[in-house]
């Protein structure tokens, strides 16, 4: 009768450790399905930040080209006028007389100074 006992026991633990063992194999088979799925979803998400990351940079490279032409023409045109500025207020003072350059763009010479950069 004993060995019928531990004989019980035994086909008893066996068919737990069966259990166990599909159980873990169930749950292995989960978790690398929700792994791989989130592979997938991170994989996704990383290839669409890529590429607005590539369209944010290309329209930034626009805007600052355009901002940077803006820039450039508009210290142009200011340095036109305060240099004209300083003629009228040079040739007010009876230091010179000259009128301001046609284009803000043109290199300006004070009137004072004409003489010597020709």
């Amino acid at each position: 009768m004993r060995t019928e006992s531990v004989e019980s026991e035994y086909e008893m633990t066996i068919k737990e450790l069966q259990s166990d063992v599909t159980t873990l194999r169930h749950e292995l088979h989960e978790t690398q399905t929700a792994q791989a799925h989130g592979d997938k979803s991170r994989g996704q998400i990383v290839r669409e930040l890529t590429q607005q990351n590539e369209r944010l940079t290309e329209q930034l490279k626009k805007v600052s080209s355009s901002c940077l032409g803006a820039s450039e023409e508009a210290i142009l045109t200011l340095t036109g006028v305060v240099m004209g500025l300083i003629s009228s207020s040079l040739c007010g003072a009876g230091v010179a007389n000259s009128t301001r350059p046609p284009n803000p763009t043109q290199k300006y010479i004070l009137p004072c100074c004409q003489s010597n950069a020709k």
